[in-house]
């Protein structure tokens, strides 16, 4: 009688571990969506920022990076010095931006938005504006295929979970 019991409880457990297995690897999906819709969103606030108020591009990178509200997106530049050093401390700071999405974004998705913040400390002032632009652009492009595949994928990964935790179930009985 415990064995067969025993044997339920697995059962019911691989299945459960093998559903909640594929429904995180969709939700994955939907935070890569949701991460680069925080990226348009970053870069045109710090295209409007750019635009309207006046300051250096370091001033600007804080202001925006502590007024801006992101679902996903998650960084400080509270570490950033204004001056000769700021393109290297920003560096640092996409570097470790980089290593805590990495497991999300595409490398190719990702380059875009650190090429456009490192590209404001090499450019003259009316250039910066048109590069947070067509970055902007480019990233709302990534955002159309992301979702696409993310909705395509998502039931992939959903159904695939519970499919394999049944099959595993019946096996353990």
């Amino acid at each position: 009688m415990w064995l067969i019991t025993f044997k339920w409880m697995g059962a019911v457990l691989i299945f459960l571990a093998c559903g909640t297995a594929g429904w995180s690897k969709g939700e994955q999906l939907v935070r890569r969506v949701r991460l680069l819709e925080d990226m348009v969103v970053f870069l045109n606030n710090l295209r409007d920022s750019l635009r309207f108020e006046m300051g250096s591009t370091y001033e600007l990178l804080k202001e925006t990076a502590n007024s801006v509200l992101l679902r996903e997106l998650r960084f400080s530049f509270e570490s950033l010095d204004d001056g000769p050093c700021l393109e290297t401390c920003l560096i640092t700071e996409l570097e470790k931006l980089h290593e805590r999405y990495q497991n999300l974004l595409y490398e190719h998705e990702f380059h875009y938005f650190e090429s456009c913040l490192l590209g404001l400390t090499r450019l003259p002032a009316e250039q910066e504006e048109r590069l947070l632009e067509y970055s902007a652009a480019q990233l709302s492009l990534l955002i159309q295929n992301a979702r696409q595949e993310c909705t395509q994928q998502r039931k992939l990964y959903r159904v695939m979970g519970v499919s394999f935790g049944g099959m595993a179930a019946l096996l353990l009985l």
